[in-house]
């Protein structure tokens, strides 16, 4: 099978979306606690804002970015096609748990929850994009 991801004209930096999973474990683990739904709103929107529109416009991206030049981090310059991918599916899968919270079905929402915070935590630590790996199984040619 080719291995292949979205490539656009477009750089992120790395360290950025890399800060942005990490903040996206620690707003579905409070999701987790509190079951407050806005949480998931939040978090859907700011991936929809990732994904589809200019990352610059992202709440949790103005975050990291502050985060990373406190830290004085440099930047790590990347395609955004993948990062942008990856945004897409991680909203998809917010929006099964958002779907799951609204009609009760509490024990697939946070299924759904533990696997975007396990794919959250795989970008975070390890720099692996699980939505890359999917990308060549949803695109056929």
């Amino acid at each position: 099978m080719e291995k292949v991801c979205p490539i656009t004209g477009k750089v992120v930096n790395e360290n950025v979306a890399r800060v942005n999973s990490a903040l996206v474990i620690l707003l579905f683990g409070l999701y987790l606690m509190t079951n407050n739904p806005l949480i998931i709103v939040f978090v859907l929107v700011d991936f929809a804002i990732r994904g589809y529109f200019d990352p610059k416009l992202s709440v949790l991206t103005s975050i990291s970015t502050k985060l990373l030049a406190w830290f004085k981090v440099p930047p790590k310059r990347i395609n955004a096609g993948p990062k942008m991918f990856a945004a897409q599916v991680g909203g998809g899968l917010a929006t099964f748990v958002l779907i799951c919270h609204a009609t009760g079905w509490n024990s697939s929402g946070c299924v759904f929850a533990a696997v975007l915070m396990f794919f959250a935590f795989l970008e975070t630590a390890f720099g692996y994009c699980v939505a890359c790996k999917l990308y060549p199984l949803i695109r056929r040619k």
